[in-house]
């Protein structure tokens, strides 16, 4: 076992099977990027035996990451205690991109860790002008799936309950967090612009979640999807991108049952040097008022991180 300071994990590589910590920090927010900086280093099931004065923020840290966090010892009258944190034995999404890519762990870290800014470089560099070459920039760069995959909650490994069959749809799918989650609900088509995003999703599935197999469709194209056969379709940051984001919403609700919704975040006034692949064309719209225009009545709201989603019915 590797016995290390904070500071000295910090620098400690890649690849640790099992860490004791010598020290402690004393505030949430450096203990929390402690745990962080183990985590990432650590390899799957890995182990960090951690002293703890107060275990109740390191416990809510490891169940928002999938990490077992059990009692190792404590002395007889004393508040504090040793704790065993483990990470599960199943790679975490940072390895099943490396897998993907065919890059270290460190390497993939780093590339999510630069996020929105290596996106925005990678937006600057290319040609973007006109609507073809941005298609071409979102169908072919590979600098959203480093930004959104850090934003992936754990995904549930079981297999779904066999009466789960919500009929799914989800625009602009992403790294696949959202969708492999979704799959617990029922079947689910999904579409990206992105060839690496719809390899890197199809290549998830394969190896990782093949119990999913039969429950996830990778499309190529969505203009041919039946009208009127979902119960639930996903837009998350995606028409704030668009030239006609009205439109894509129309096609969007057409696809709905009567009865079903959808949910949908589209940041429209978040433009400028902060946000440059969002349309400032589209600054003045909102969502309700794109709801209403597609025949869509809102029927809820609901915080995602810093942003807000918005939930349509199909009446």
């Amino acid at each position: 076992m590797l016995q290390l300071t904070c500071e000295e994990l910090t620098k400690a590589g890649f690849g640790l099977p099992e860490v004791l910590l010598l020290d402690t920090p004393t505030n949430s927010s450096a203990l929390t990027l402690i745990l962080a900086v183990w985590y990432h280093r650590s390899t799957p099931g890995g182990t960090c035996f951690i002293y703890l004065r107060d275990a109740s923020e390191t416990q809510a840290w490891c169940a928002g990451v999938a990490v077992e966090c059990s009692l190792a010892a404590q002395e007889d009258g004393d508040d504090a205690a040793w704790w065993l944190l483990r990470r599960s034995t199943f790679p975490d999404r940072f390895d099943q991109l490396a897998a993907f890519t065919g890059e270290s762990r460190e390497l993939v870290l780093a590339k999510c860790h630069a996020g929105i800014v290596r996106t925005k470089e990678a937006w600057d560099s290319a040609p973007t002008a006109s609507t073809a070459e941005r298609e071409a920039f979102y169908g072919t760069t590979d600098a959203y799936l480093y930004e959104l995959i850090v934003y992936e909650d754990p995904i549930p490994v079981q297999q779904p309950a066999a009466e789960a069959q919500l009929r799914q749809f989800e625009l602009a799918h992403g790294s696949g967090g959202l969708v492999l989650r979704s799959a617990q609900y029922g079947p689910i088509a999904a579409y990206d612009i992105s060839e690496v995003m719809r390899a890197f999703l199809r290549f998830r599935v394969a190896r990782y979640y093949p119990h999913l197999a039969d429950r996830i469709q990778v499309l190529d194209e969505w203009a041919s999807l039946p009208l009127e056969s979902f119960d639930l379709v996903h837009a998350y940051h995606v028409l704030e991108h668009m030239d006609d984001p009205q439109d894509v919403l129309r096609r969007l609700a057409g696809l709905l049952k009567v009865g079903g919704h959808v949910h949908v975040i589209a940041p429209f006034d978040a433009v400028g040097p902060e946000y440059p692949e969002h349309n400032p064309n589209l600054a003045h719209l909102t969502v309700p008022d794109l709801f209403e225009a597609a025949g869509l009545e809102q029927v809820n709201t609901y915080p995602v991180g810093v942003w807000q989603a918005y939930v349509g019915v199909r009446r």
